[in-house]
């Protein structure tokens, strides 16, 4: 069964294990670069287990070619070209100072 390239999503996560108060971190990361609207990111610092099914929400409702968010002492930030058809995603996960 063919998948149609309208509602397809990726995404991505990563987990930061910061040892100094050995807090388990979770960088989210979730992009999507439909065929006929522009690409967009979001991304997200969390403690808890992440809900992919929140995350595609958040994407759809806040989502933008710009994205930046700091919790718990970091910085997220990540960017996408919102019009290229094979764009490259920038992201940066840093203290904040």
């Amino acid at each position: 069964m063919a998948t149609s390239q309208k509602t397809a999503q990726q995404t991505t996560n990563g987990k930061l294990w910061n040892s100094s108060s050995e807090a388990l971190i979770k960088w989210v990361v979730a992009w999507s670069n439909p065929l006929d609207e522009n690409s967009k990111v979001y991304t997200d610092i969390q403690r808890q287990p992440i809900h992919w099914g929140q995350i595609k929400t958040n994407l759809e409702k806040r989502g933008k070619p710009k994205f930046k968010v700091t919790k718990f002492g970091y910085i997220a930030s990540i960017e996408i070209d919102p019009v290229s058809r094979s764009p490259t995603m920038k992201a940066s996960f840093e203290l904040e100072a």
